[in-house]
């Protein structure tokens, strides 16, 4: 009884305590939803600054003949570190609005960075109660550091069934009151000042267990995590009739070495099969080449990249769940040389360059276009050539200037080199 007298004096005194996935826009904006740009609270009790979903208004009642598409996602499906105009999101919506002339349509990004499966799967309720007609799903290379994974300093313990009913609790004003107080009690005798976390990447802030080596009991609980969500995730959607595009996974094989650890300097470990790649195919070996270095790329103990072994997981229970699997990692392969991805088309580990957030938007319209759009109308000789939407995203000189530094600064800091050398 007490409890339930704490928890109604919580939800009549604080409103902070509630973190709900949508929010009403500001009155000016008209009669619109927008994702809460304090969600991220939800998954960071840590962080004073947690990420936050893009500013991505909707209509807060879905007219008639409207097409409505979730992306959900972390970083890469956010379109880190581009503006807003230069991800592949709004580069879809473009491309929906010109074939559906007629109709609303909004393409509302709420991938969240530093997230996983959790976050999909704590907002999967509240996105099927918006009526999608599509939800896009590009996921898994946060799956070990994201918040509440098995390797993330924003842990809730390594069950995820004990995950899952944090999350539930977090409804409860009396819990988050507890959980906040506890976290800010961590800060205090951990000593965090006000600007640690800006010092820090994000990535250095996310990892707590940094060595993960592939086989071990944390890279196994990891696979089960990231299959056990999906097969949540899926299978609710499923259940409410929602069709779901989910994404194989690119990264970087070539042009990005294996995360500086010591485990790695075994032999037959990351970094020296890492080299025989790249001896084969200075050689011209292009088949073993590939071959080692997504070997190079498993072997990595610092899994700030999804495992090959994830896109096995997608397409499994993408076809038990009968959602469909899109050749995301594979499109990428295909337009490298020697099906060989480097940067070409990403910037760093994960992230896409511009040709790269194109080829995103590609892959996901040519799955909804196979879909036949679940059966909505479209006009597809109002479709323009693919270079002139890549220009209309209008990314500015200064804009990749932007980008630029952001990936210079990340990449001067753990993993991209030791600790020891961080600038």
């Amino acid at each position: 009884i007490l409890l339930g007298v704490v928890e109604l004096v919580l939800r009549a005194t604080w409103k902070g305590g509630d973190i709900p996935v949508f929010i009403q826009a500001p009155a000016q904006m008209g009669d619109y939803l927008l994702p809460n740009p304090a969600l991220g609270r939800r998954y960071f009790a840590l962080q004073r600054n947690p990420p936050s979903p893009l500013v991505e208004p909707f209509a807060a009642h879905k007219t008639p003949g409207a097409y409505r598409v979730f992306v959900l996602g972390a970083s890469a499906a956010a379109g880190f570190p581009w503006p807003p105009n230069g991800t592949f999101s709004h580069l879809l919506q473009d491309v929906l609005r010109d074939v559906m002339p007629g109709d609303s349509v909004e393409v509302i990004d709420l991938a969240i960075p530093a997230t996983n499966t959790y976050a999909i799967l704590d907002q999967t309720d509240a996105v099927i109660r918006q009526h999608p007609d599509a939800v896009l799903i590009y996921s898994g290379h946060n799956e070990y550091y994201g918040a509440l994974g098995v390797g993330s300093t924003e842990s809730a313990g390594s069950s995820p069934a004990l995950v899952r009913l944090y999350l539930w609790l977090e409804r409860f004003r009396t819990f988050m009151a507890l959980r906040d107080g506890i976290a800010n009690l961590r800060r205090s005798i951990a000593g965090q000042p006000a600007g640690a976390q800006q010092a820090a990447s994000f990535m250095e802030v996310v990892a707590a267990d940094q060595e993960i080596p592939l086989g071990g009991k944390a890279y196994q609980a990891g696979v089960r995590q990231f299959r056990g969500n999906l097969e949540r995730i899926l299978g609710k959607f499923r259940a409410a009739h929602v069709p779901v595009f989910i994404a194989s996974l690119p990264s970087n094989y070539r042009d990005m070495r294996p995360f500086a650890s010591p485990a790695n300097a075994a032999p037959g470990g990351a970094d020296a099969v890492y080299d025989s790649a790249q001896a084969a195919y200075a050689r011209g070996d292009r088949v073993q080449a590939s071959t080692l270095y997504e070997r190079a790329h498993d072997l990595d103990v610092v899994r700030f990249r999804a495992p090959s072994e994830f896109d096995r997981v997608i397409r499994t229970v993408a076809r038990e769940e009968g959602a469909t699997y899109v050749p995301l990692d594979e499109a990428f392969r295909a337009a490298s040389p020697d099906s060989v991805i480097g940067h070409n088309l990403i910037l760093e580990h994960v992230h896409p360059n511009l040709a790269g957030v194109e080829l995103v938007a590609r892959e996901f319209w040519q799955a909804l276009d196979s879909a036949h759009f679940g059966g909505h109308p479209v006009q597809l000789a109002r479709m323009k050539p693919w270079p002139q939407y890549y220009a209309g995203m209008d990314v500015t000189p200064f804009d990749r200037l932007i980008v630029q530094h952001t990936v210079r600064t990340l990449t001067t800091r753990w993993p991209f080199v030791p600790a020891s050398q961080d600038l």
